[in-house]
């Protein structure tokens, strides 16, 4: 016997013994194993999970994610199996561009303007439209597989899929608030994926076998990517667009020369002189020939997103302690003329000791729309001003002006209101952070309390998601509102008859 008949002989023994000790792997073992289970597996995980709205921990924003996620790399082994599927592939990676960048999107203060605007209204109708689209590509792909696996053709879950998912856009577009419909949308959805979930074991229990390729790029070289730009989007969101673009420009100290006079007659009837070093000149050339001034002042420390309001205080003159922590709200009255009972209201604001700013800050004036005051159309004035190295730097704010909205409330339902909002941001290396905003307005009836509320709406927390700003939640019902993102001051500036001067 030669070396190769000696050698064919030993390979051949060793192959027979090979075959005797390790046994064949039985049906199960290769049915669990299969790309087609796998791969649908994962598409009906990710569509179950793109339906799931939990709203706590974020989770109706991460399950979605991962439902996306799971979908594309179901899709990408199916894609060979046929057309319909590289269809369902193709849709499923544009629809994860659109939720994704979403995503990144809500981190920043103009998520909820993009969402209500038309631009917005648009990609969200292409998004769903691409839904629909992936859903009846899904089911022609089923029933192109239940052709070649010689199954009878029927894919009803994957067509009511369809019909479902049109019925939910429709009831999101016509703002339906029942609640019967919804519930029983939810289990028809459940048992539409359980029937998918059981066509797939059909469909694998046949032992039909998939066109795939091999994978070049491993699962993880694709969540890996995906996760990492979602996170840099986030944190890019929230570093770059998550504050208003102020235009901080240094205080001239100048600004009040020609106005000293009206500067000492208000000091002389009680006006605070550090508040009115940063009122600015029109605001205090309006309180010319004033009669009367009236003021009220509360401090609020704020620890940990919670207000605790002191006693008011009545001295005008009195100075909040620079090492507290706290927020001192001084709400002012200037009685212009005696004649036409004409007022000029001002509530100005001040931080002491060190604060966190993370976003946006707002005032919320509340003044007194009734026929017993008349409210001059006319545009709210102020400004926001901060120290740094004994500089003080002053900027318009970013908006400021009425608002007119609904407000929704659990105790006295929707009611219309007519705000002043001023909306702002304070940089972080900043000092002695403080602002006004002023109006005026006549009281036609003398017997009526004058009132005028002032809401300040601070962000305690730097990271809310969906981001919104202190105005859009000071317009919500934050009562019942659940972030703890915001915290809010209340300060209620009330002028009695009785402390009216009368000439």
């Amino acid at each position: 016997m030669n070396n190769y008949e000696w050698q064919k002989s030993n390979d051949e023994s060793f192959e027979k013994t090979l075959v005797q000790i390790v046994p064949e792997p039985s049906v199960t073992v290769v049915s669990e194993v299969t790309p087609w289970k796998k791969s649908m597996n994962r598409v009906l995980t990710g569509l179950a999970l793109e339906t799931i709205t939990l709203n706590f921990w974020c989770l109706n924003y991460v399950l979605p994610t991962v439902g996306t996620i799971l979908k594309l790399l179901g899709f990408r082994v199916l894609k060979y199996e046929n057309k319909w599927f590289k269809a369902c592939c193709f849709l499923s990676a544009i629809i994860a561009v659109f939720r994704f960048s979403d995503l990144i999107l809500n981190s920043t203060i103009i998520q909820n303007a993009y969402h209500s605007s038309s631009a917005g209204a648009a990609v969200t109708f292409i998004s769903v439209s691409l839904s629909v689209i992936e859903y009846f590509c899904l089911w022609r792909a089923i029933l192109a597989v239940q052709k070649k696996s010689a199954l009878p053709a029927h894919a009803g879950g994957a067509f009511m899929l369809i019909i479902i998912s049109v019925i939910i856009y429709y009831l999101a577009l016509a703002e339906f608030e029942g609640f019967f419909i919804p519930i029983a949308i939810i289990i028809g959805y459940i048992f539409i994926i359980r029937s998918l979930y059981k066509l797939s074991k059909d469909i694998n229990e046949t032992g039909y076998v998939i066109c795939s390729k091999p994978i070049k790029i491993t699962d993880r070289y694709i969540v890996i990517p995906i996760v990492a730009v979602l996170i840099i989007g986030l944190v890019c969101g929230y570093t770059f667009g998550n504050s208003y673009p102020m235009e901080w420009i240094p205080q001239e100290k100048t600004e009040h020369e020609s106005i000293q006079n009206i500067k000492s007659d208000l000091i002389f009837l009680g006006f605070p002189e550090n508040i009115l070093n940063d009122i600015n000149a029109e605001d205090i050339k309006a309180c010319e020939g004033a009669s009367q001034v009236i003021v009220e002042k509360s401090d609020s420390k704020v620890i940990c997103g919670l207000a605790k309001t002191a006693d008011k205080l009545t001295d005008s003159s009195a100075e909040s302690d620079s090492s507290a922590r706290n927020l001192c709200i001084t709400s002012i009255g200037v009685r212009i003329s005696a004649e036409q009972d004409s007022w000029m209201m001002f509530h100005h604001f001040f931080w002491t000791g060190k604060h966190n700013f993370f976003g946006t800050e707002a005032v919320q004036i509340q003044p007194p729309f009734s026929d017993n005051y008349y409210y001059p159309d006319t545009k709210a004035t102020g400004r926001v001003l901060y120290d740094i190295n004994g500089k003080t730097f002053t900027s318009d704010y970013d908006y400021i002006g009425t608002k007119t909205y609904t407000k929704e409330s659990v105790f006295f339902g929707s009611n219309m209101r007519n705000d002043i909002f001023a909306t702002f941001s304070i940089p972080k290396n900043s000092e002695k952070q403080r602002g006004y905003v002023a109006y005026s307005m006549n009281v036609m009836n003398t017997d009526m309390v004058i009132c005028s509320y002032c809401n300040y709406v601070h962000q305690s927390f730097p990271f809310p998601y969906p981001s919104v700003t202190a105005m859009e939640y000071a317009m919500s019902d934050y009562f019942f509102n659940s972030s703890n993102a915001f915290t809010v001051i209340q300060e209620q500036f009330l002028i009695h008859p009785e402390e009216v001067i009368t000439e």
